[in-house]
């Protein structure tokens, strides 16, 4: 790890002790330092890859957030439903080995962020895991989640 930002500005020792603090949390969770880009780490997995980012943007200096910019390049015949189950799954991981994450404004934003929606491939009634786009596994969890909706107005 550098201390530095991407644009060659010095991070203060502060932030890059908690910069260093999550580039092994990282490290512990498989995540490797890309060569040519210092404070950028990756995981790579079948879908695809990972990237959390510690460099700055030119809108979030990583000194003002210095949490991981989580993002990934999913292969494009992975499913928008099981892209957001990955993403899910990855931060709580992450989250849980001590490094907490922050997505991109425009992950978070309609109307193409992925993030968006909330449909997982788990049913938002039930709980099961079918496994495709939707939020509901069935008529009956649809009308129950309606009902629950009328009632609770």
């Amino acid at each position: 790890m550098e201390q530095q930002d991407k644009f060659g500005r010095p991070i203060h020792d502060d932030v890059f002790r908690k910069l260093v603090h999550y580039g092994w949390a990282l490290e512990n969770c498989g995540y490797v330092e890309h060569g040519g880009k210092p404070n950028l780490f990756v995981l790579k997995i079948g879908e695809g890859a990972f990237y959390a980012d510690m460099r700055g943007t030119k809108e979030v200096p990583i000194w003002t957030d210095p949490l991981p910019l989580l993002y990934w390049r999913f292969d494009e015949h992975t499913p928008e439903w099981k892209q957001r189950r990955l993403v899910k799954q990855e931060r709580k991981r992450l989250a849980d080995a001590g490094c907490p994450t922050r997505l991109s404004f425009h992950e978070m934003s309609p109307p193409d962020g992925l993030m968006v929606k909330e449909d997982d491939g788990y049913c938002a009634a039930c709980g099961k895991d079918f496994q495709d786009k939707g939020r509901f596994c069935s008529d009956e969890c649809r009308e129950k989640s309606d009902q629950t909706e009328t009632t609770s107005e």
